[in-house]
């Protein structure tokens, strides 16, 4: 197997095509050509991460984070990012980075943070806009070689490539005329973030007891009590602050989220109650879920999730 293969099966699941503009997603470091050995899932691909695939003699990093985000104007030692960029480069180590693609995925980040917190049939909370595209043609009508029929097709916006190439194969002219259009339709299984309902109404204080149970934290930052039950729920893996007008828009209780500002607890505007669970702990699962479908997809192949623990906020 290449590392080629795990991409394209990555891409299926999530497509890169989806990520946001700013971001920097799909293989970062190594060739998709190389053979791999092994696999090691983690949040992000930091000079132990990388440490750990040599160690254990596996040669591609799946990792949620992208360890280039800004451009790099050196690669010399003496940074966190160069630092396992060399070490991987040195060792034929392949990184490569999925993030707001899975974060955009309706079976991605959010899915997984409602499944461990007991959030029910979720729904998207940001949609996506310009995922649907249009092409337009012209054929000769069957049995005719005057009249022609326009021919209309819709479909995402990852797969234009090969409408495109299907298109090429199986147009009877030699020069194909054709209109491609991106939609303002919605699609409703890709954006960010996801809104759902607990089983049964429950306390604000009840809601932090669960989300420090299950999300492994002792600490949360919250905005002002209410004092009211909640049951709808929207959350947002990662730095979610742009989502809170959204969570209020859909009448959710409490918004889930990360790294709010001092300010932003002001936009709760006594409508909603704000948690901030932490960066990481936030994404925390998002490794097992990569974990479980690609061991769902190589069955017998060795993946392991990294044992390094990445995050860089620690906590008295």
């Amino acid at each position: 197997m290449l590392v080629k293969d795990v991409i394209d099966f990555l891409n299926s699941y999530a497509p890169l095509d989806y990520a946001e503009d700013f971001d920097n997603t799909g293989l970062i470091v190594g060739n998709k050509n190389d053979k791999v050995k092994g696999m090691i899932i983690c949040l992000d691909s930091t000079k132990e991460v990388v440490q750990e695939a040599i160690d254990s003699n596996k040669n591609l990093i799946i990792s949620f984070h992208p360890i280039i985000f800004n451009g790099l104007k050196k690669l010399s030692p003496g940074n966190y990012v160069n630092d396992s960029i060399l070490l991987a480069v040195k060792n034929d180590i392949s990184i490569f980075s999925i993030h707001t693609a899975l974060d955009n995925s309706i079976k991605g980040v959010n899915m997984k943070l409602c499944e461990v917190l007991g959030i029910n049939n979720p729904n998207i909370l940001i949609h996506k806009s310009k995922t649907i595209k249009k092409i337009t043609t012209y054929i000769h009508k069957k049995d005719t070689d005057v009249e022609e029929v326009c021919v209309n097709i819709t479909f995402l916006k990852h797969l234009e490539e090969m409408v495109l190439l299907s298109l090429r194969k199986a147009h009877p002219y030699e020069e194909i005329a054709y209109e491609l259009d991106t939609l303002e339709n919605v699609n409703e299984n890709i954006g960010m973030g996801m809104v759902g309902e607990l089983s049964e109404a429950i306390s604000e204080e009840e809601l932090f007891e669960i989300i420090k149970s299950k999300l492994g934290t002792k600490f949360l930052k919250h905005s002002k009590l209410l004092k009211k039950p909640i049951k709808k729920i929207a959350v947002l893996g990662g730095s979610g602050s742009f989502g809170i007008e959204k969570a209020i828009s859909v009448k959710a209780d409490a918004y889930i989220t990360s790294d709010l500002k001092y300010h932003d607890y002001f936009k709760a505007e006594d409508l909603i109650l704000l948690v901030d669970v932490g960066h990481y702990e936030s994404e925390q699962h998002t490794k097992n879920l990569l974990f479980e479908i690609l061991t769902k997809k190589f069955p017998n192949f060795a993946i392991a999730l990294a044992k390094t623990n990445t995050n860089p906020v620690k906590y008295r």
